[in-house]
């Protein structure tokens, strides 16, 4: 990153991330920002160490705080802060922490700390939802279908997709799909049965026959948001 460009980041960058809230009385030494930014984030998924990048808005905030806080302090107010937003601890190392969470337009955001006594650094990528893609043409063609936070209604986009898929399908008339539902951190268990039903019933109403359809349950990819999946005949 060039100088120029980091100097006029410092100069539009606001105090804070509008979602994620600093430690009480932080006191802002350095802000960058910028558009598109590519971080590489580890966390572990279960048993298993994993490494993602992750694009999109970048925010980098360093803050010094009174009193030299300790460094346990500032990880443990971060802590709070993903509980807060009903986020996902990805990774706590000593003085490290990666977490997860969910806005409300169905992105999510990655949050890094770097803490020591009396000051840290805070990287945060607003990485973007995803979209309301049409089956494609690959060998195993999908869709995502978004709902907002807490809902199981079709919007105008995801009527679209619907759209595109019972085409799909009754052009390939031989081949079934999966109707995945998903549900994103605290939110209610019962959305994921709801989601994948609302759109197995549009399917459905479009001329595709039900048994054609299997809905199923993922747990573990959160997210506000039921997939569709083409699968053997």
């Amino acid at each position: 990153m060039s100088v120029a460009l980091f100097v006029t980041m410092l100069l539009v960058a606001p105090d804070s991330h509008p979602l994620i809230q600093p430690v009480p009385d932080s006191i802002l030494v350095v802000a960058g920002q910028d558009e598109e930014h590519e971080m590489a984030v580890v966390y572990r998924d279960g048993n298993q160490r994993t490494r993602k990048k992750v694009t999109g808005p970048y925010w980098s905030l360093e803050y010094d705080v009174p009193s030299d806080l300790a460094r346990d302090a500032i990880i443990k107010h971060f802590v709070a802060e993903s509980e807060r937003l009903q986020g996902v601890i990805r990774r706590e190392a000593g003085n490290r922490l990666t977490f997860t969470v969910m806005r409300e337009d169905g992105g999510e955001s990655w949050c890094r700390v770097w803490a020591t006594d009396g000051n840290y650094t805070l990287e945060i990528v607003d990485e973007a939802p995803p979209g309301h893609a049409p089956f494609d043409e690959s060998p195993q063609p999908s869709a995502t279908i978004v709902f907002p936070r807490g809902e199981a209604e079709l919007d105008d986009d995801a009527e679209r997709v619907l759209d595109s898929i019972a085409n799909w399908l009754e052009v390939n008339s031989k081949v079934r799909a999966v109707v995945r539902g998903h549900r994103g951190p605290l939110e209610d268990p019962a959305l994921v049965e709801r989601r994948a039903s609302v759109v197995a019933i549009a399917i459905v109403d479009r001329g595709i026959s039900e048994a054609r359809l299997m809905t199923a349950e993922d747990a573990s990819n959160q997210g506000f948001e039921v997939t569709v999946v083409a699968s053997d005949p």
